[in-house]
């Protein structure tokens, strides 16, 4: 199958030894047949060669590279389902310690009904889906999560618990613990989850006139979720939500010529995970007069530079401030770290994910199963020289939501960001700009 180009990577994934250890407990002991282990055997042997072939470090960081993967096979030999074998090819991975060199198996979708994520040096539930287990168990936004199926998450640990529970062993239900009350007491909650399976293979030869319909909605679907949102007020301020980048030149044109009739810009990417290079691209042409090279990747063997063209008469002039939190990454961090080098606005919010590396997507396909191999092909170094990843993009003034900010709905960020333009925007008020949208089933 062929290859998709990553702008930096779109997730920082990644298992740290003990997390591989545990789970095992996660995947249900099962009889694994012979093919299905050749099955798996095969995936790794994919995903070896593709780390093989195109990761940009040749020594592989002084891995013992041959030597690992046949750790992985022998242990794979051992297995006794998918979910462990998945676990040994994602742990081979992992010893690269890179956030965008990760496995994509093949997997269910998993819903467990809750959001969450770190703010500041805490995790807190950020939305509950209404009609979920885990609403009806009471859980709320604003509500601390102290362990996640047993561990305790923290900034360097939160994306590999996801990627254990959310794909490569996705759960029927998944243990929570939150602390309650003033003496901060330990609640635990196994909440439910919705699984929905996804196809192995799309046979565009012999699809039903239902496998039809249900691939345009979740197209469609998609789309929605991944559409700008806009908000004005007056000649002072634009708000843009900027869900991922995917944009074309084309697009981003429009959605700034329409900012060009504002004084101030507030480009919100928060949760913003990435996207396609060619698009953080894109967007800096419209935020600089002049041309400006803002990065060198180094590759193996050669480094290239990242170079913004300007579109002169259509570049944004006026203020302009970038909201982050710790899920914002990969080209999220890259934009907003280069307009805090040029000095050309404001970064608020939180402490960025930190995960920002070039990366390719090599996808496969073994049986019934199709499966992706994502591996950092480049180093990205900023015009200081240095690096964002496992560092992050420190915001220029940090500003956090508190668990009573979370609960009421209330965005102290968006707000201040809103005074500095001189705009009276209350943190209530501030919190109905863009509504959560939960995906729909």
């Amino acid at each position: 199958m062929g290859r998709m180009r990553l702008c930096f990577g779109v997730l920082r994934v990644a298992l740290s030894a003990v997390l591989v250890l545990t789970l095992h407990s996660f995947a249900a002991a099962q009889h694994f047949s012979r093919s299905e282990r050749a099955q798996a055997e095969e995936m790794l042997k994919n995903v070896a060669a593709d780390v093989r072939d195109y990761y940009y470090d040749p020594a592989f960081h002084g891995v013992a590279w041959e030597a690992a993967v046949q750790e992985a096979k022998a242990q794979i030999a051992k297995a006794n389902s998918y979910g462990e074998a998945f676990v040994q090819i994602e742990a081979l991975v992992e010893k690269l310690r890179d956030s965008h060199t990760f496995f994509v198996p093949p997997h269910e979708e998993v819903d467990y009904g809750l959001r969450f994520q770190m703010i500041g040096e805490h995790c807190y539930v950020t939305q509950v889906k209404p009609g979920s287990d885990a609403a009806s168990q009471g859980i709320k936004p604003g509500d601390e999560i102290a362990t996640i199926a047993g561990f305790t998450p923290a900034r360097d640990s939160l994306w590999r618990l996801k990627l254990a529970t959310e794909v490569l062993t996705p759960m029927d239900s998944l243990e929570f613990g939150f602390l309650d009350g003033s003496a901060r007491q330990l609640r635990k909650v196994i909440v439910k989850s919705h699984v929905r399976p996804t196809k192995t293979i799309l046979d565009l030869r012999d699809m039903t006139g239902l496998d039809q319909q249900s691939m345009r909605l979740r197209l469609e679907e998609e789309q929605r979720l991944m559409r700008i949102r806009t908000a004005e007020f007056g000649r002072p301020l634009i708000v843009i939500k900027l869900p991922v980048f995917v944009q074309d030149a084309f697009a981003i044109e429009g959605v700034i010529d329409k900012a060009r009739a504002h004084d101030t810009l507030i480009l919100d990417l928060r949760g913003t995970p990435g996207g396609a290079v060619d698009s953080v691209r894109a967007w800096l042409d419209y935020f600089f007069s002049r041309d400006l090279k803002f990065a060198d990747c180094n590759r193996r063997g050669k480094s290239t530079s990242e170079i913004a063209k300007t579109q002169h008469n259509h570049v944004f002039g006026g203020k302009l401030i970038v909201l982050m939190d710790s899920s914002s990454a990969s080209g999220a961090e890259v934009l907003a770290r280069v307009i805090q080098l040029e000095k050309r606005g404001i970064v608020l919010g939180d402490l960025s994910a930190g995960a920002t590396m070039g990366s390719r997507l090599h996808g496969h396909r073994t049986g019934v199963y199709t499966y992706a191999t994502s591996v950092t092909d480049a180093d990205l170094r900023m015009n200081d020289g240095k690096g964002i990843e496992g560092i992050g993009v420190t915001p220029d003034e940090k500003v956090l939501p508190s668990a009573r900010d979370l609960r009421e709905g209330f965005d102290p960020a968006m707000s201040r960001a809103a005074e500095m333009a001189g705009v009276k925007l209350s943190p209530e008020e501030a919190g109905k700009l863009f509504p959560y949208e939960w995906p729909k089933e």
